[in-house]
């Protein structure tokens, strides 16, 4: 069940915890505490669910920005991300040196037994509060800790709202980065400015497995194994090429 603000700012020790009061006094500060946790999780929880249906909603048109597809190789291998920076300077005492642009590898090529997708990197699930976890003493019993329970668990939802879209937002920078800086590094692979990882394939032929706690022996039949030997890197400028425009 998806709790929503409401439910949970008039959320009474009967609904989780039946036939039961409590003889504590609740002391404001985990009264506090306790609300604005759910009212967080709460928010959370809701707040990812309505952005998974807007982008869920806009599948069509994402599959086409991001399609990682023409990026893969037949062997699962994605291409590194590289990213470019512009006119960086540095300084001392006696020198400044610049540079037009700076590139960098910031991840290495990698194997996927998928291609990825968006879906991958935007879409999330988090957990809804359980409310039945709450202990009878962190519930409101009066008027005085309803207003203090109700204030604290908008407070923590709307928390919980804002982190679901900062979630997302770094999500949605992550993917960008990793699409753009792959197809950055394309281009420069054309330009002869980049070169590709070293593979070395192993044809293992036939693999058999003893049994093992109590599994199934097994056989694997035309093994072969590829493996990067040497990562992609930066080549010198004799192996760049003019390009026509």
């Amino acid at each position: 069940m998806l709790w929503t603000l409401p439910q949970l700012e008039q959320l009474q020790p009967a609904q989780v915890v039946q036939a039961h009061t409590s003889p504590l006094h609740l002391e404001r500060k985990a009264l506090v505490q306790e609300a604005e946790t759910i009212g967080a999780q709460g928010g959370l929880a809701w707040e990812t669910r309505q952005i998974n249906r807007v982008l869920q909603s806009q599948s069509a048109h994402l599959d086409k920005i991001f399609n990682f597809a023409p990026l893969m190789d037949k062997g699962g291998l994605l291409p590194p991300v590289l990213i470019k920076g512009h006119r960086q300077a540095h300084y001392g005492p006696d020198l400044i040196r610049t540079a037009r642009a700076v590139y960098r590898i910031v991840q290495p090529a990698t194997f996927h037994s998928v291609t990825p997708t968006w879906r991958s990197y935007l879409i999330r699930h988090f957990q809804v509060p359980s409310l039945a976890s709450i202990p009878p003493a962190l519930l409101p019993h009066n008027s005085k800790q309803r207003q203090i329970w109700e204030r604290a668990a908008a407070l923590g939802w709307s928390a919980g709202v804002e982190e679901a879209h900062s979630i997302y937002r770094q999500d949605l920078a992550r993917l960008t980065t990793d699409i753009t800086g792959m197809i950055q590094f394309q281009r420069l692979l054309i330009e002869g400015k980049v070169s590709t990882p070293v593979m070395a394939v192993a044809h293992l032929g036939i693999e058999r497995g003893e049994r093992l706690d109590d599994e199934a022996q097994r056989m694997a039949i035309g093994v072969a194994e590829r493996r990067i030997t040497r990562p992609a890197g930066f080549q010198g400028p004799r192996h760049w090429r003019v390009l026509p425009r």
